[in-house]
């Protein structure tokens, strides 16, 4: 089954999103080869099931069936990167970047120096930026907000507890209050940093 026209079959099932049958041809054929293309092309195929079902699992197989690959030819450019995009799915990028500085240091190869810079980009990349879809309020309606109106409601709410005349207001001011508060806590960004106070 590994002959070259049997590989280019597989190679046209996965690119028309055949995959699960290019995953049963390939099984098959590899269990007793150490055909490195034939395992990529296996990796391949379950990487692409993985993504189409979002399952952890196949991509599992995908690397398993990547690093079987990279036995014969550990620095075939195709085969590293997509052990790479495996790993990425498979939030093992750290493990992975262990072994290239570890096979780094016994090689001193400038292909894994290579492949380091590749992964670090991608963990560079995955990084989220600031989230532009907030809308920021101007900076004089917050300061209208925070040391005008809230002060005032506090400090009428407290006074009108004090008198007997104004006591009245005294509950709606305090429910204004604590409703803006509660506004303030539940509309906060999620961030550790708390700039946005």
């Amino acid at each position: 089954m590994t002959d070259r026209k049997a590989l280019d079959e597989v190679r046209e099932l996965i690119r028309r999103g055949r995959s699960r049958e290019a995953v049963r041809r390939l099984r098959k054929s590899v269990s007793g080869t150490d055909d490195p293309e034939a395992w990529f092309l296996l990796s391949r195929a379950y990487y692409k099931i993985g993504a189409e079902e979002n399952s952890r699992a196949f991509f599992i197989l995908s690397e398993d069936s990547a690093v079987k690959a990279l036995k014969s030819r550990p620095r075939e450019t195709a085969y590293n990167d997509h052990l790479v995009s495996v790993s990425r799915r498979l939030g093992k990028l750290d493990s992975l970047s262990r072994r290239y500085r570890e096979l780094l240091e016994k090689e001193e190869d400038p292909f894994y120096s290579d492949m380091l810079k590749k992964i670090a980009a991608i963990g560079i990349a995955a990084i989220p930026g600031p989230d532009k879809k907030r809308k920021k309020k101007s900076p004089l309606i917050r300061f209208v907000l925070n040391y005008f109106i809230m002060p005032s409601l506090v400090a009428t709410g407290f006074f009108s507890l004090y008198s007997r005349r104004h006591r009245s207001f005294s509950a709606p001011l305090l429910l204004l209050s604590g409703a803006y508060v509660l506004y303030r806590i539940f509309s906060r960004p999620r961030s550790s940093s708390g700039k946005d106070w």
